[in-house]
């Protein structure tokens, strides 16, 4: 209540109070600045970027992939870093659905390929639909 009262009148002073225009356009304006940043919200956890490795760390750490066979004919990959996941991929990236990869060959060349650009300090280490047919990948 108090905090109110006190806003109202620093606002009503620079409304209405005996000042030049210049000032009072400046005062509401950095009112709204103070309010637009009292309002900040923290960014929820979703959008949080993706671990940053540094191309020579990456190569002195040896990045190294493992297949993970998820089932019959279901099979995905784990990227490490110093053994510790940078990326859990059980499905294929960049396509919908829940699917794997039908072989252990197509993960592996999928892995291989995120492997190197994680290497190249190409963060994050997407793979495009393009990029799948260029490696003959089939979903």
């Amino acid at each position: 209540m108090k905090q109110e009262k006190l806003l109202h009148s620093f606002f009503s002073f620079f409304l209405f109070g005996k000042l030049p225009k210049a000032y009072r356009i400046l005062g509401i304006f950095l009112l709204m600045c103070f309010v637009a940043t009292a309002q900040k919200k923290e960014k929820p956890a979703a959008h949080k970027k993706a671990p940053k490795v540094n191309a020579t760390a990456a190569k002195a750490n040896k990045v190294t992939y493992n297949i993970l066979t998820l089932g019959e004919n279901n099979f995905g990959y784990d990227i490490l870093n110093n053994n510790k996941i940078l990326v859990h991929q059980p499905t294929i990236p960049g396509m919908p659905g829940n699917a794997g990869f039908k072989t252990k060959a197509e993960a592996i060349r999928v892995a291989k390929l995120v492997k190197h650009k994680i290497v190249q300090n190409q963060m994050p280490p997407t793979i495009s639909e393009s990029e799948l047919q260029t490696l003959n990948i089939k979903h």
